[in-house]
């Protein structure tokens, strides 16, 4: 990285981290005002608003991040253009399109920031936030941590109660199909043990048997159940999809797909993801062209008004295609790309007539 990487990468990431913090303390607000509604149901108050607004920081930070790096960059590089620093860069022999990667460049690293906190950080704290406002406003309710849960497996449906070491308790009851699912057995086991080779045994499965006409009765101290179904999968299986990590979304649509259901609205919010990660770099270098046309000479707050009305276009444009991509039944991976790709397009054309 040289002298005019890290110039532009400072110009860059100040105003970008300066426009992210403005951005966040104003969504983190407006969550703040709306949790207040909930105060006073069950032992929901105050303090548990706040908690709740600061746990869900992480995941505002995400979403923010690629309108932040859109408005960060016209600030920071439209500073530069009205102090005339990029007018010396011209003459120096700077072109357009290496200014241009400057930018892509702060763009990879922006990316791979909010990569991580997708990732790694913003899931789990937005599931602790959610699981702990609904017991504050459920106190008076009791809840069973062995979570019901619902599988279907190898042409079986398993419906079972899991406890806190994972194993499963209080009766797993199984239910087998044939192609044309048609039911064709139905047993209960006792519970259910993770063996050391990393498999499912059914533990005491009563189990009867519909031949024709008949009903066959038995009854197996042990039985295995196939490979593939983990603990993480059955985890998987209580969380809502919006805060999973892309990787355990991936997984879990293929767990679905393997088992003939339904998976289009997690390959939709993963895609989708994925894409509002990648649109980073496509901001700050979209950057590039607007301040070396009619914005060169304008105002920040021009240049703050063209970052917020792209922010909002590229954010609406986000929805409706995720919307339409799941009522049509659209290719994912196609819908989530839509939108980074007109802008990509937008900036090259840009960059090639600046003169």
């Amino acid at each position: 990285m040289n002298i005019l990487d890290r110039y532009i990468l400072k110009a860059i990431t100040g105003a970008s981290f300066l426009v992210l913090g403005v951005l966040i303390a104003l969504t983190g607000f407006v969550v703040f005002l709306g949790e207040l509604d909930d105060v006073g149901k069950g032992s929901f108050g105050v303090w548990n608003a706040v908690s709740y607004s600061l746990l869900m920081l992480p995941t505002q930070t995400f979403d923010m991040m690629p309108v932040a790096a859109l408005m960060g960059s016209l600030m920071g590089l439209g500073r530069l253009a009205a102090q005339s620093e990029l007018t010396v860069m011209r003459a120096a022999g700077v072109s357009p399109w290496r200014l241009a990667l400057s930018a892509f460049g702060v763009g990879v690293i922006l990316t791979v920031f909010t990569g991580a906190l997708g990732e790694f950080i913003a899931p789990p704290l937005e599931h602790y936030a959610l699981a702990q406002k609904t017991i504050a406003k459920h106190a008076d309710v009791q809840f069973d941590n062995r979570q019901s849960v619902w599988i279907k497996h190898e042409g079986q449906i398993i419906n079972a109660r899991t406890r806190s070491d994972g194993n499963w308790e209080g009766g797993v009851f199984v239910f087998g199909f044939d192609q044309d699912r048609n039911l064709t057995s139905m047993g209960r086991a006792e519970g259910a043990s993770l063996s050391a080779d990393g498999r499912w045994h059914l533990d005491q499965l009563a189990e009867s048997r519909f031949d024709g006409g008949s009903v066959v009765a038995s009854l197996e101290e042990i039985r295995p159940l196939g490979p593939g179904l983990s603990p993480e999968l059955l985890d998987l299986s209580e969380v809502r999809p919006q805060t999973m990590s892309t990787q355990d979304l991936h997984s879990y649509a293929n767990y679905l797909r393997a088992n003939d259901l339904d998976a289009k609205s997690y390959d939709i919010i993963m895609w989708f993801r994925v894409a509002g990660v990648l649109s980073i770099f496509v901001m700050t270098t979209l950057a590039v062209p607007f301040v070396f046309g009619s914005l060169r000479s304008s105002g920040g707050g021009v240049r703050l008004l063209i970052g917020i009305m792209i922010g909002a276009l590229y954010f609406l444009a986000n929805r409706t295609l995720a919307s339409s991509g799941q009522v049509f039944d659209l290719n994912p991976i196609l819908v989530a790309s839509i939108p980074s790709l007109v802008l990509m397009l937008v900036t090259v054309i840009g960059i090639s007539r600046i003169r």
